[in-house]
């Protein structure tokens, strides 16, 4: 199911991110902060997709806690995406300003989710030291 995820989440930054090139464009150069939120949003979506790629296979490729410890990860990961990616284009795509206070707990999420992939990664190297 990660991979699935990751994969949609791939497509759906090419998806945006066209809109955001070319049918948005003139509406995002002429408000700065809207087109900044765009431009943030964006890069993040794009990286943690690949992110989740990673994290995907290596699911598919181990067993026992670490999976289990990434795939605590994984989620981590998609509901930060939903929180910081997902108030960013709702702002940038019109949205009220208020949208925006939501990112810093988005950001913060991401942020567990990063320590959890930590966390994972001590699970594998326990399981091989013993």
């Amino acid at each position: 199911m990660i991979l699935v995820v990751a994969f949609l989440l791939g497509a759906s930054s090419v998806i945006i991110g066209a809109a955001g090139a070319h049918a948005l464009a003139d509406e995002l150069a002429a408000d700065s902060r809207r087109g900044n939120s765009f431009t943030v949003a964006l890069r993040y979506h794009q990286l943690h997709a690949v992110v989740l790629l990673i994290l995907g296979f290596a699911a598919g490729h181990w067993g026992g806690v670490f999976r289990h410890r990434l795939r605590i990860a994984a989620w981590t990961f998609m509901a930060g995406l939903a929180l910081f990616c997902g108030s960013l284009y709702g702002f940038a795509f019109g949205g009220p300003e208020y949208l925006t206070k939501v990112s810093p707990f988005g950001g913060v999420t991401l942020i567990i989710a990063w320590l959890a992939g930590a966390w994972a990664a001590l699970a594998a190297r326990a399981s091989r030291e013993h």
